[in-house]
């Protein structure tokens, strides 16, 4: 069931399923909560299932300024369903927003599991730097629909053009986003978070698939090689949007994970 939240100052939107151990879902730029339709189910029958539209995503009001962080929007949100701990799991733009929300409050989050994620301060190439840029220039010369759809042929999605099925989910949720962040050119990530992952003392699976971009191998390896209690795992054949591309094994890695790494509650 959709749900409501009012998260410092804009109006969140929600679902939460399932009984156990809560786990917060956090989806990539452009995309919402839908994108994690495929894992409910499969994590719902031990674990709480939080999956959020971020601010200025879904059906999710706007930022209220160009200076709001995501990581302290997703604490409110944690705060606000009274989880003491919970796991969080995010891919690219959220898994740099996991990233950072066990920066900032270490004592909330029992896990991390960054999936394709993007790491604050870590040099990206000429290319993938050009891919997020044309959108943003398209947006603010007022092609909304231009930008969309050369977001929707980002190399990010080449390997998910080949399922019809789950390209057309694709498709659907970039079509609703607003652009806001491309139009207000806002810094809702801190950037150097590169420089902190030795402040990262949760358990963290990182993910990166075969086939992605060459930025996420490197950014997957940093995370692996900076975080204490870090393993990576890699997917054959299999790009960025890995939980979609491949559920099952997806959903396989993730619970046994979660099995391994159990959250318990602090008095």
């Amino acid at each position: 069931m959709i749900q409501k939240a009012e998260i410092n100052g804009a109006e969140l939107t929600y679902e939460m399923i399932g009984q156990g151990p809560p786990i917060l879902m956090l989806h990539g730029f452009g995309l919402d909560r839908r994108m994690w339709k495929s894992q409910l189910d499969a994590l719902s029958t031990n674990y709480t299932v939080v999956v959020c539209d971020m601010p200025g995503f879904g059906l999710s009001e706007d930022p209220v300024s160009v200076n709001s962080l995501t990581s302290a929007d997703m604490l409110s949100l944690v705060s606000h369903l009274g989880f003491f701990r919970t796991h969080v799991c995010g891919l690219s733009y959220g898994g740099a927003v996991a990233l950072e929300m066990a920066l900032q409050a270490p004592e909330t989050i029992a896990s991390l599991t960054l999936v394709s994620a993007v790491l604050g301060g870590h040099h990206r190439s000429q290319s993938c730097v050009d891919d997020l840029l044309r959108s943003q220039a398209q947006a603010k010369h007022g092609d909304l629909r231009g930008a969309q759809q050369t977001w929707i042929e980002n190399p990010l999605f080449q390997q998910i053009s080949q399922q019809p099925s789950s390209k057309a989910a694709i498709v659907e949720m970039v079509e609703t986003y607003r652009g806001w962040h491309w139009l207000h050119g806002a810094k809702c990530l801190n950037m150097k978070a590169i420089n902190h992952l030795d402040q990262i003392k949760v358990p963290t699976l990182a993910m990166v698939g075969q086939l992605d971009l060459i930025d996420f191998h490197q950014m997957a390896e940093c995370l692996a090689d900076g975080i204490d209690q870090a393993e990576l795992m890699r997917f054959d054949s299999n790009g960025h949007m890995i939980n979609m591309e491949a559920p099952e094994r997806f959903n396989a890695a993730l619970l046994g994970f979660l099995e391994n790494h159990p959250l318990y509650e602090v008095d």
